[in-house]
């Protein structure tokens, strides 16, 4: 049973070493190397697997189309290189794996309603502020109080200063 993975990432290599596991025989890949999202470190591991079990892994090559004949299928891999190389296949099942589509509908009911039809302004969300300057502080604590005259202040005259619970 060969495994068709157009996605190129983790679920069709999951996907590719459970078929292998139970007998599954090729792996067809449309980039020139399979799995290009899954990257070098983690590619070891699946080829690997793939090696031990004997599994064909075929690179450059597209799935064109799959139909039934008898009591079986008919798959037909190409080359987007060239319409002459085509390879046609019976086989029992074809797994294919396109990747995932965004279930996106409550976005699309909500977007007119939002002030800005959806978009986001990326200019805010990614200036650069500085941060306002400020006074240098009194090394003490700072009480906000009222204006008293009995009350001992700071020497700026608007805070009264505390220095381990005690006013300064």
């Amino acid at each position: 049973m060969p495994l068709y993975d157009d996605n190129g990432a983790y679920s069709g290599m999951m996907a590719a070493e459970l078929i292998a596991r139970g007998g599954g025989e090729q792996i067809v890949s449309p980039e020139r190397m399979f799995a290009p999202e899954v990257g070098g470190m983690n590619h070891v591991p699946y080829a690997t697997a793939f090696a031990e079990h004997n599994v064909r892994v075929t690179i450059n090559t597209r799935l064109k189309s799959v139909r039934r004949e008898c009591n079986g299928l008919v798959a037909t891999l190409g080359s987007d290189f060239s319409d002459k190389a085509t390879i046609k296949g019976r086989v029992a099942q074809v797994v294919v794996e396109h990747g995932t589509v965004p279930m996106d509908d409550l976005y699309r009911e909500l977007k007119p309603l939002s002030r800005k039809l959806g978009a986001s302004i990326t200019r805010r969300c990614f200036a650069v502020r500085t941060p306002p300057r400020r006074k240098p502080r009194c090394p003490l604590r700072h009480v906000p109080h009222r204006r008293c005259r009995r009350q001992p202040q700071h020497p700026r005259g608007h805070l009264r200063c505390l220095r381990d619970g005690v006013l300064v």
